[in-house]
């Protein structure tokens, strides 16, 4: 009570009686038995002339004295207010609590708020705002800290005591809180922030409350000062006017179980002051923007210990990103090096070098520490790849076999990027080699109110996602690789990589901070993810691509190093080699030594590409890039070959992992002897399907010196990957799709190899700047070696007996520089040293890489082929570098290009001539004849059955076929009497395959037995698949007079015979025996004018049923039998080998070839048999190809004229006018 004390001057120290008479019963009335409001009891005190005079002794010079309740007032008379009615007197300061301590009193029913406290250890003056000495040391200060400013602020300086001039001090309505206008207790802390704003006087030391707009940014901006802080410190003795002490002021809203290794009222000594942890000695609840959970660019959770009046990390260059170094999300973390906070910074004020270590830890130093910000080198230099089985670890890889998905398996890439001790990710090694530090912040291994992992103390329960362990070498390998070589078995500290004391002693820590590192190159290098290899071959075999798949001399038999195109290069005989991705003794495929062959397995996209010197071209191959099984069973291979008789850069891939499954392309211009040429095949997975129709087109791509110079084939090896072809098989693949290839029938691997391996065909002369790549390069990559070379002459064809010379250049050319205007003749030079031919004209358009020269004469086998030569004229012709062509010579060869559609030796050439072309002037035949007649006179070929002949050995891809084929002669036989051997060649394609056509009777074969003078049509073919049977097999006409197609052929008669091969032909039943031929023969009667004919018309004269044939079914043919193709050369009228063999006896009057189906002959075979008499006549209106088949050098308007002539009706005429007018002529 206000008037029960003295001591502290907060009463006069009177008794109850001295106010409400001895013994009262009833204490609302004082002695004079009137209330407050009404007694003069106390006057005696508090009016003028009474003790306190009012309040005490100071009179009021203004006005009058009225006593007590006036005197209370807001008015310039009061005397307990200052004049201005603001702020209590000097001296009336504690009067408020005299009624509001822990005995509040009771006025008019209502009981005074206690904020005084007991004014000793907690209240309003004791720890609140009226405090007048200074305050006791803030949470986050050293325990020595004192002297912190005190507020000394009376209770007038928020409050009102009065709502007005003469009101009363007691309200029964109202705000209890009597706040000035102002000072409202709101959400905008419109009363705190009268003094704690800037510019204001709540400013002094510690400056833990720095502003309200920094309060205002805060993370607690949304709450009220006062529901954590009690201004008049009521609530009990709590540093900073709080309402709970220290970090249990937190915990009323952020609840943890634990905290880690920052234990609330944990003792520790930084810079020889004492401290206790709490919340705020981390966290400023006025500036920090966030929790941890909420952390990015501007928001942070934490405020420095050494200046904790700014948020720590919400500014760029307080972030991770801003530490220095390279900074990694670790694996199931989510901030980023631009978001987290820069925690070593943060923590290093407690830990930090010349701090007090607050363990046996000891202090730790960023700047030095190896996860912190020195700068990283190649973690044990060059040298240790490929050499060491943790070489050979993939991404997606386990081992030998791809166990990730596809995405993570292909391209193949080495984790260690050439190294056998790498980081895991996030911290990729790649970064890490070149250079980069992956620097750590101390919360992606340590935790900060978390517990830790069992037992780990202060290390999270994950780290980088694995779980923690104080075992070190299970803790480094949650972000090193530490299963290699050189670590099984080891601890990281007790090795001489990492010994540390501090490491490896308990008694100092156990922690690798500040351990040693290991001996590193102290360099860098640049690992490319693309470039799979990189052989630069200076003096060595080492890999400069950074995969560092070091290589050595295949079997110890060496190679040699000489100049290259840059540098040195390698020089190799055919029987040397490199093989890469080993040095020792083990194979790269050796399971646990090395495991590098997986990265030159490829599956999608590819380049391979070389610098080239070959010095010799006798073999049929030259391997540059080779896996040692080859690709027949999966995989690839890069050579130069040599087609159409001269090298060419070619690439195959298998698409399937089976023998069918190899495509391929090569160089249009072949790769010349004796000179560096750079040639290069990619293989691009989203590239167009192959088109047979245009076998430069697809997904397989070849380039020399620059140019895209793809060429191929429509079938075969050579022919582009087509519709769901989009891979290259790996020949790894087989371990899960058939493993019976695999080695012990369940591991593929495959070496790799430059120059080839000793069972392959070796290469022959230099390679240098050898590279292989797991993407698709494009054509402007290889753009700066085009521009970088000359144009050359790449190819001369010539064709003996034509005047043309077919012309392929390297690259498009002009004759002008600046890329315009055709070659013309005084552009190139033919040099012939024999008939001194020249060039009279030139077919050529500007840019094209193509042209065709006109000579003064045809060409002769004399001197011509093979050593005439064509060369540019000195700077007449430029490519689009401007790069003029040099003027080196280039041979004239024979042509090896084939014909477009049909086919056709018309043989009318003069009588004596010593070539026969085609229709095309492309393919050219020899003829050969010593006797007469001539074997080319009169319009026909002559045989003579000894040795006249035509022998085509140039163009050995041409005639061939597969599938479907229609061969057509016209033949006059001459001697075929009796019943001997009969056998003479009418075409010869045979060889390694193919087929040959003949006149033929052997009666002891089979059940073949023709009668005398009459010999069968024979089409020889070898099929594909034998079926268990013979090579050769034979489709053949039937000899059997009683047969109803029986059309055999007996000498001096003139024939017309057709041969029709379709592999789809209908009827078949799956592998059973059946002819997928029809042989069509029209007798043409002994002088060839259909007078005499034996038969009228095409006949199909098939042995349909194979009735002639033996029934062991070696020799028959079956359902969809295809013929083998075979490269090489052809001969008309005798056998293709020894042309002294089955010489044609008569006259071949032509012969035509396609590679199709006669698809009009084909309808004919499918027609009806006629009817006699007058119904001949109606059959030919609904059949009018009938009559095509009869008459067909007819045109439809004559053979309906006849027919309507022959019928004697005009109307039936313009009927079958009407009807014939759509006929088809035969081809």
């Amino acid at each position: 009570m206000v008037h029960t004390s003295s001591a502290d001057a907060r009463g006069p120290d009177i008794g109850c009686a001295d106010c409400h008479g001895a013994s009262p019963t009833d204490y609302t009335k004082f002695a004079d038995a009137q209330n407050l409001a009404n007694t003069n009891v106390c006057d005696a005190c508090h009016s003028p002339g009474g003790t306190f005079n009012g309040i005490d002794s100071q009179a009021t010079t203004t006005g009058p004295s009225v006593g007590a309740k006036d005197n209370w007032s807001m008015e310039t008379t009061s005397l307990v207010y200052n004049g201005a009615g603001t702020a209590l007197r000097s001296g009336k300061e504690k009067w408020c609590v005299g009624c509001h301590d822990t005995s509040g009193a009771i006025v008019k029913g209502q009981t005074a708020s206690n904020k005084g406290g007991n004014n000793s250890s907690y209240g309003y003056f004791a720890t609140g705002h009226g405090k007048t000495s200074s305050f006791a040391r803030m949470s986050w200060q050293d325990t020595a800290a004192s002297s912190n400013s005190a507020a000394n602020r009376a209770c007038t300086r928020c409050h009102d005591t009065d709502a007005g001039a003469g009101q009363a001090h007691i309200r029964l309505s109202g705000s209890s809180a009597r706040l000035k206008a102002g000072y409202e207790d709101d959400a905008s802390n419109s009363n705190c922030k009268q003094c704690h704003d800037p510019g204001t006087d709540a400013t002094s030391t510690p400056t833990w409350y720095a502003t309200y707009s920094a309060y205002s940014a805060s993370a607690h901006k949304g709450t009220k000062c006062t529901e954590c802080h009690d201004v008049h410190g009521e609530t009990g003795s709590y540093t900073g006017m709080t309402k709970a002490d220290k970090s249990n002021l937190c915990s009323l809203c952020h609840s943890k179980t634990s905290q880690g290794g920052h234990t609330p009222g944990q003792s520790f000594a930084v810079a020889g002051k004492n401290y206790s942890i709490q919340c705020a000695s981390c966290h400023n609840v006025h500036v920090i923007t966030g929790k941890f959970s909420e952390t990015s660019t501007t928001v942070t959770p934490i405020s420095r210990f050494a200046d904790n009046t700014e948020p720590w990390g919400d500014e760029p260059i307080e972030k991770m990103s801003g530490l220095g170094g390279t900074y990694r999300t670790p694996n199931e973390d989510t901030m980023t090096a631009a978001q987290l906070g820069d925690y070593p910074t943060f923590c290093l004020d407690c830990h930090g070098p010349g701090k007090m270590p607050i363990s046996s830890h000891g202090e730790i130093n960023w700047g030095v520490d190896q996860h912190g910000t020195p700068s990283a080198n190649q973690p044990n230099g060059y040298g240790t790849c490929p050499n060491w089985f943790a070489c050979g670890q993939a991404f997606g890889w386990d081992g030998d076999d791809c166990t990730g998905s596809e995405s993570d398996c292909w391209p193949v890439l080495p984790r260690g990027a050439g190294d056998q001790l790498f980081s895991r990710a996030p911290y990729t090694h790649t970064e890490r080699v070149s250079g980069a530090n992956f620097v750590l912040s101390c919360s992606d291994c340590h935790t900060t109110h978390e517990g830790g992992g069992p037992g780990n103390g202060k290390l999270r329960p994950k780290v980088n996602g694995a779980p923690s362990s104080q075992t070190w070498n299970t803790e480094c390998n949650a972000c090193h690789y530490y299963y290699s070589d050189w670590h099984a078995g080891m601890a990281c500290g007790n090795a001489s990589c990492h010994v540390s004391s501090r490491m490896s002693s308990q008694d100092v820590g156990n922690t690798p901070h500040s351990m040693n590192s290991g001996s590193g190159s102290s360099g860098t290098r640049t690992f490319n993810p693309d470039r799979v290899l990189a052989m630069n071959f200076e003096g060595n075999l080492k890999d400069s691509g950074g995969w560092e798949l070091d290589g050595q001399w295949f079997n110890g038999a060496a190679g040699s190093f000489s100049a290259g195109k840059s540098g040195q290069a390698i020089v190799l005989n055919g029987d040397q080699s490199v093989q890469l991705g080993t040095e020792n003794s083990n194979w790269s495929t050796d399971e646990g030594y090395h495991g590098t062959w997986k990265y030159t397995e490829m599956k999608y996209n590819t380049t391979f590409e070389a610098w080239v010197y070959p010095t010799s071209d006798t073999a049929d191959d030259y391997t540059v890039f080779s896996k040692h099984v080859g690709y027949t069973d999966g995989g690839y291979g890069f050579a130069l070959r040599k087609i159409d008789g001269t090298l060419r850069a070619a690439v195959n891939i298998n698409v399937d992992g089976s023998g069918g499954g190899v495509r391929g392309a090569y160089s249009a211009t072949p790769v010349p002897l004796n000179m560096w040429t750079h040639v290069a095949a990619t293989f691009d997975k989203n590239g167009p399907d192959g088109d047979p129709g245009n076998p430069a087109a697809g997904r397989l791509r070849v380039y020399v010196n620059g140019e895209d110079v793809t060429s191929g084939s429509a079938t075969g090896a050579y022919s582009q990957p087509g519709a769901g072809e989009t891979n290259i098989y790996p020949y790894s693949q087989n371990s899960q799709d058939n493993p019976s290839v695999c080695y012990n029938g369940s591991w593929c691997a495959s070496e790799f190899s430059i120059g080839g391996f000793d069972w392959q065909n070796g290469f022959v002369g230099g390679i240098d700047s050898a590279k292989v790549w797991n993407v698709t390069k494009n054509a402007a990559y290889f753009d700066s070696t085009d521009a970088a070379t000359q144009p050359r002459i790449g190819l001369v064809y010539g064709t003996v007996g034509s005047d043309k010379l077919s012309v392929r250049m390297s690259e498009g050319v002009c004759t002008n520089s600046g890329q315009s205007g055709a070659l013309v003749p005084g552009d190139v030079v033919f040099v012939d040293l024999d008939n001194l031919r020249t060039i009279s004209a030139v077919d050529h358009v500007a840019g094209e890489a193509t042209a065709t020269l006109t000579l003064s004469s045809a060409l002769d086998d004399t001197n011509d082929i093979g050593t005439d030569r064509l060369r540019a004229v000195a700077n007449a012709v430029y490519d689009d570098h401007n790069n003029a062509a040099p003027t080196d010579t280039v041979t004239v060869i024979a042509s090896p290009t084939c014909p477009d559609g049909q086919v056709v030796f018309d043989l009318n050439e003069a009588t004596g001539t010593a070539y026969v072309l085609d229709g095309s002037g492309l393919l050219s035949g020899k003829v050969n004849t010593t006797t007469t007649p001539q074997a080319i006179g009169g319009g026909t070929f002559n045989g003579n059955g000894v040795d006249n002949y035509v022998d085509f050995e140039s163009n050995s891809k041409c005639l061939q076929a597969d599938t479907s084929m229609t061969v057509e002669t016209r033949i006059y036989p001459t001697d075929t009497s009796g019943t001997a051997n009969y056998i003479r060649r009418i075409l010869a394609r045979d060889g390694g395959g193919n087929w040959q056509i003949s006149v033929w009777r052997n009666n002891a074969w089979g059940k073949f037995g023709a009668p005398s003078d009459r010999v069968a049509t024979a089409l020889w073919v070898s099929p594909t698949d034998t079926h268990g049977g013979n090579a050769w097999k034979p489709v053949l006409t039937e000899t059997s007079s009683s047969a109803a197609n029986y059309t055999s052929i007996t000498g001096y008669r003139w024939y017309r015979i057709k041969a029709v091969w379709n592999s789809d032909k209908s009827g078949g039943t799956p592998d059973q025996p059946f002819v997928p031929c029809d042989i069509y023969v029209d007798d043409q009667g002994p002088n060839g004018d259909n007078v005499g004919q034996l038969w009228s018309g095409w006949r199909n004269a098939t042995d349909a049923d194979q009735s002639q044939f033996a029934d062991d079914n070696l020799t028959k043919l079956y359902t969809g039998d295809a013929i083998k193709k075979s490269d090489g050369s052809f001969t008309i009228g005798a056998n293709v080998g020894n042309h002294a063999n089955n010489v044609f006896l008569g006259k071949i009057d032509y012969i035509k070839w396609q590679g199709e189906v006669d698809e009009y002959l084909d309808a004919l075979a499918m027609m009806p048999t006629p009817p006699s008499g007058i119904g001949y006549l109606a059959f030919l209106a609904d059949h009018p190809d009938w009559m095509a088949r009869e008459n067909p050098d007819d045109d439809a308007s004559t053979r309906a004229g006849a027919l309507a002539l022959a019928v004697g009706s005009v109307g039936f005429g313009l009927l079958v006018i009407r009807r014939a007018r759509g006929l088809r002529v035969t081809r």
